[in-house]
């Protein structure tokens, strides 16, 4: 006795299914029940036919394209289902993109309550014409901006971090001269007794930057022997307790009061010092 192929059971389930939805629109069709369910039954019927004929079809006629649909939606459904538990929505392969250079826009734009920033430099910042704009636009609408950066002056006794990195990117520039610049940017923007808009200096090993537009963040991995521009970007939403979003915040959390930051007013102090 030949045993039935699974093709055979998928053609007998579809014919069975397809049978379903002809009895279906047929009872509608002679009115055997009242007229809101004579209306169910009909498009319940004939969604069924439709659906069992397409699958059918698709699966008998083009069965390598539908077992690599199945395999692309079964992939779909993994990364939906991580990115409810992570928060992680979207990643690019490059910071620099043409898609995420519009994001960063939008996200300064649209933040509302709070702005974290955390990096070295965020050199890529300091050259969009709208950066300090939209600043200038939060800092009046009293919208909390807090920015760490890397201190570009380190006393002798301490270890540089900056030039540390700064030798992992294989020297591309100086990233003190980048630190400079953008401190540069901030300065007219800070008023010493302005409450909501600060910034500080540190001095410490940083794995990533932090960029948090109240609810969404972009994270920018440091890579050994790579320029940021080149690293991944991530963006993660906040959704639970135990979210990405939750642990890159007590990172910023955890740089941002560490006892060896330097106010920005002390930086100005001590820059027109040297």
């Amino acid at each position: 006795m030949v045993k039935p192929t699974s093709t055979t059971w998928i053609l007998v389930i579809h014919v069975l299914l397809a049978v379903v939805g002809i009895l279906f629109v047929v009872s509608s069709i002679t009115n055997l029940f009242e007229p809101g369910w004579n209306n169910f039954l009909f498009a319940f019927g004939v969604s069924l036919m439709s659906a069992t004929l397409i699958s059918g079809t698709f699966r008998v006629t083009m069965p390598d394209t539908y077992i690599e649909i199945k395999k692309q939606l079964a992939i779909a459904n993994k990364l939906i289902r991580s990115s409810q538990k992570t928060g992680l929505i979207a990643i690019w392969n490059e910071r620099d993109n043409d898609e995420s250079n519009l994001l960063w826009k939008t996200m300064f734009k649209n933040a509302n309550s709070q702005i974290d920033l955390m990096a070295y430099a965020m050199h890529h910042l300091s050259f969009q014409p709208w950066f300090i704009e939209i600043l200038n636009e939060k800092i009046a609408k009293m919208v909390q901006i807090r920015i760490l950066l890397g201190n570009p002056i380190v006393i002798e006794d301490e270890f540089d971090f900056i030039k540390s990195r700064n030798n992992e990117e294989g020297k591309v520039g100086s990233i003190k001269e980048r630190i400079v610049t953008m401190l540069e940017q901030l300065e007219p923007l800070y008023v010493p007794r302005n409450n909501k808009f600060y910034v500080k200096l540190h001095n410490t090993t940083l794995y990533n930057s932090i960029y948090r537009f109240d609810d969404n963040m972009l994270i920018t991995p440091h890579l050994y022997g790579m320029v940021g521009s080149s690293a991944p970007l991530l963006h993660i939403i906040k959704n639970n307790e135990n979210s990405l979003f939750e642990k890159y915040t007590k990172c910023f959390e955890a740089v941002w009061n560490l006892d060896n930051t330097v106010s920005f007013a002390d930086y100005i102090n001590k820059k027109r010092n040297l």
